[in-house]
């Protein structure tokens, strides 16, 4: 597994803490760093450290694997007909990215809960991109337990062109923190950015909803001030 940290010169981050995630995170993988300096973008997501991974599970997983996937992981021979070589390194990858996951909650992300910055998982997949916020003050090693389905199941709505995500195809995936599942896809419009996010996916209901104010949002996802700078779109900043 491939891991990719971005992190900024003038972070929040200690080099000792910088030191400490690269050494903890070669043991599950190859490592590379890059930092950034001032930076701007359209986004109100603000993160001090992002975590790319160009694992095969997320890359180099196909159609048929994603087609089994949405049949259902569980109860399932969720590789049958694939051949052994394949099947057993996207076993091995899917296990990788879920351990090193669960690993870095328990000796990182839950001591910076509180951060008003995020800790970020940014994937393309395809023309889109994704986001998850690892550092929810809500988040849970349960959540974090649940991510990797989260991911295979959004990957397999975006590759197989399942979703209406328009322009400028920037998704963020976030949590039912109540029943601990990743149960939101939010899909903001055109319109959405300096705004607030008008549109989400629920999984559970395999349904597109709009929503039609900031204050909505606000209400349906209970945010409170940690969460200002840990939305794709922030509609606190916006009201």
């Amino acid at each position: 597994m491939n891991i990719q940290l971005r992190y900024g010169s003038k972070s929040n981050l200690t080099q000792a803490e910088i030191d400490d995630i690269i050494i903890f995170s070669k043991k599950y993988g190859q490592v590379n760093t890059e930092t950034w300096g001032i930076r701007s973008g359209a986004i109100d997501l603000v993160t001090f450290l992002q975590v790319t991974f160009g694992s095969a599970f997320i890359r180099a997983v196909t159609k048929p694997i994603i087609d089994g996937y949405l049949k259902g992981l569980i109860n399932e021979n969720y590789f049958k007909g694939l051949g052994e070589q394949h099947k057993e390194i996207v076993q091995n990858e899917f296990a990788g990215f879920k351990n090193y996951l669960i690993a870095f909650y328990k000796v990182f992300i839950s001591k910076k809960q509180t951060e008003n910055n995020a800790i970020s998982v940014i994937e393309d997949i395809d023309d889109c991109r994704l986001y998850i916020v690892l550092n929810s003050y809500r988040a849970t090693e349960t959540l974090i337990q649940n991510l990797a389905e989260a991911v295979v199941r959004t990957y397999a709505l975006v590759t197989l062109k399942l979703l209406d995500i328009q322009k400028p195809k920037i998704i963020q995936l976030y949590p039912d923190f109540e029943n601990q599942q990743w149960e939101y896809l939010f899909l903001p419009t055109t319109s959405a950015f300096g705004n607030y996010i008008d549109r989400y996916y629920s999984f559970s209901q395999d349904k597109i909803f709009n929503i039609e104010s900031a204050e909505q949002f606000i209400s349906i996802f209970s945010i409170t001030d940690f969460d200002d700078y840990k939305f794709i779109v922030n509609p606190r900043q916006h009201q």
